[in-house]
């Protein structure tokens, strides 16, 4: 029998939790994680947790805009209609579709906001039904298997960083790129990571085809295996010609945002890999049903992160990844970057980044509620009755 519940308020929260250290690449430095956070309440009581992550440069969307967004059309949406608890993937995708696509003026997708929201009301009614996110996502690993990642620092600070990761015991590595010291940091990650360790790079549109195609050329001696956004959304249509050279596997993640973006990456096959984030996707909804195209097309795909994400979206990363088994996975950095972390205990890769399937009711995180109004920079309440 299929049960239904209907929300009765929510609560919204944007985060300024420090860094223990600054994230840096080619676009933005970061020193804090600015998650945006929704505590939807369902009328019988139970709470669910959901995390959005705004990052202007990719969706246009702000802490600002999340909140206008969740407490304006998404709350309406949310409150005008029973939810029923989900069973399969098709009914999370379900929830993911009957939540509206906000259009907004100055922002390509306001994805974000509809992932917390989503995410929220996931989380509330799979706690209703007593089960955990594991048992429609039904995990295909019994482990996941997360890669390092070293920020744009100096070539000192980047042996150093390497050198700690080293210790975890990783077998996959990212490097951010786009700096005029690349080539003295790929040269020293690969001299202490050695021969057998993956190693692929990400340049956040850092570069023209051009340049691309010369840097990746030289660095052959580095073995990239993969080369993470080279170009840009706006030369997105100059990623077929890199492709076609074969110096390094090409995978798009600012360029894949929307559903068009995907059904012209898919018709073009101007990639090799997609890089899926849940909040810059819009949730775990839109993120399974690319996933399930990428799938039909023979397309590879890494199940990725936003810097900064707290415990709520390191366990539906997680959840997500053993599902589905990508070829890369990022994320789980909890404590290793956050001043804090807002779940009960840490959502964190352990020993050769490995991190194991996560059990517990709704996405198996306990929200720490007095962290999270302790970094919060303001509260943003609606129920049922304020918006009538």
């Amino acid at each position: 029998m299929t049960v239904s519940h209907r929300a009765a308020s929510i609560e919204v929260f944007p985060l300024e939790l420090p860094f223990v250290e600054s994230f840096r690449h080619a676009t933005s430095d970061r020193t804090a994680c600015d998650s945006v956070l929704v505590k939807l309440t369902l009328e019988n009581g139970v709470v669910g947790w959901g995390e959005g992550v705004p990052r202007a440069y990719v969706t246009g969307e702000t802490q600002a805009s999340v909140v206008e967004h969740v407490t304006g059309p998404l709350a309406r949406a949310l409150f005008g209609r029973p939810w029923s608890e989900p069973v399969s993937t098709g009914d999370i995708i379900t929830i993911g579709q009957r939540l509206p696509t906000v259009v907004a003026e100055g922002v390509l997708a306001a994805n974000a906001a509809h992932c917390a929201v989503e995410l929220a009301l996931v989380d509330a009614l799979l706690r209703s039904a007593k089960a955990s996110l594991a048992d429609v996502l039904i995990p295909a690993a019994r482990e996941v298997h997360y890669s390092a990642a070293i920020t744009a620092t100096t070539v000192e600070g980047t042996e150093k960083v390497a050198k700690r990761l080293k210790l975890v015991g990783f077998r996959d590595w990212k490097v951010k790129v786009g700096f005029d010291d690349d080539d003295a940091r790929l040269a020293a990650v690969r001299a202490i990571i050695g021969d057998e360790a993956s190693l692929r790079i990400d340049a956040n549109g850092a570069w023209s085809v051009d340049e691309a195609e010369e840097r990746l050329a030289r660095w052959q001696r580095f073995a990239v295996e993969t080369v993470e956004e080279p170009l840009g959304r706006a030369r997105r249509a100059d990623l077929a010609r890199l492709k076609a050279k074969r110096l390094a596997a090409v995978s798009v993640d600012e360029s894949l945002v929307t559903d068009a973006d995907a059904t012209s990456l898919f018709r073009d096959r101007s990639c090799d890999l997609l890089n899926l984030r849940l909040s810059k996707l819009g949730g775990l909804a839109s993120t399974l049903r690319i996933a399930t195209t990428a799938h039909a097309e023979s397309m590879d795909y890494q199940v990725g992160c936003q810097v900064g994400e707290t415990a709520i979206l390191s366990a539906v990363g997680r959840h997500l990844a053993a599902h589905l088994v990508p070829r890369y996975v990022e994320g789980s950095f909890g404590a290793h970057l956050l001043a804090e972390d807002i779940g009960d205990r840490p959502v964190t890769f352990g020993h050769r980044g490995v991190g194991q399937p996560l059990a517990g009711p709704g996405f198996g995180v306990e929200v720490r509620e007095d962290r999270v109004r302790a970094y919060a920079k303001s509260v943003h309440t609606v129920d049922r009755g304020s918006l009538r």
